[in-house]
């Protein structure tokens, strides 16, 4: 039984209790809080410890013995600065997979991952680290997501398309085949990008156009 510590415990660490009794081969032991976010885990999740940051890795790695590692923080700036932190402390990376997700065994995996229900990843498909993919999001065949991904509920993605690190995908957004997004970008819920978009800007709209830069 592998044993998960889930770095946030914001909105999108909700789900995890579940996707991790779903697959069975898991143990959720707690939560760390690095970016205040405890009061999410209300409700039949609130009885799950939840630690300090003060305490990760290293205190953290004397009381609670062996265990993998899970990033949900969705704060760019903060995630960001935690990932580079779980890096440094060579704790494994855990992923945790829900059982209806769909994952062609020609797709390869890295490490970190969240696959929530209902997803599906094609053939020759390649997730990086520390992606998370949200419920009912489809990645085609032959594409290529880049590490420190975040992927909302519904997205689409066509086959032989790029998405590269640090970008975050809106709610119910796709993609024709063949395009890259770049690195550090906000692609608005509900776009459709059918042309290349370029690094470090927020890009919205049918079809999907930039309409500013950002910066971290």
């Amino acid at each position: 039984m592998e044993r998960v510590l889930v770095i946030g415990p914001g909105p999108q660490a909700r789900s995890i209790p579940d996707v991790i009794a779903a697959s069975r081969n898991l143990e959720l032991i707690g939560f760390v809080d690095m970016a205040n976010e405890r009061r999410f885990l209300s409700g039949d999740i609130a009885h799950f410890p939840v630690y300090e940051a003060a305490q990760f890795p290293e205190e953290l790695k004397a009381k609670l013995g062996e265990f993998s590692v899970l990033v949900t923080i969705d704060r760019k700036g903060i995630r960001q600065q935690v990932i580079e932190q779980v890096r440094e402390s060579g704790l494994p990376l855990a992923n945790i997979i829900h059982p209806s997700a769909v994952i062609s065994p020609n797709a390869r995996l890295g490490g970190g991952i969240l696959v929530s229900p209902g997803v599906i990843i094609g053939f020759g498909a390649s997730i990086g680290n520390h992606v998370i993919i949200n419920s009912a999001a489809t990645i085609d065949h032959d594409s290529v997501i880049q590490d420190d991904i975040i992927i909302s509920p519904g997205v689409h993605l066509a086959g032989f398309v790029t998405i590269k690190s640090g970008t975050f995908i809106g709610i119910g957004a796709c993609s024709v085949p063949g395009v890259t997004i770049g690195s550090n970008c906000t692609i608005g819920a509900g776009a459709v990008v059918i042309d290349d978009i370029p690094d470090n800007v927020v890009a919205a709209g049918v079809p999907a156009k930039v309409i500013r830069s950002q910066s971290y």
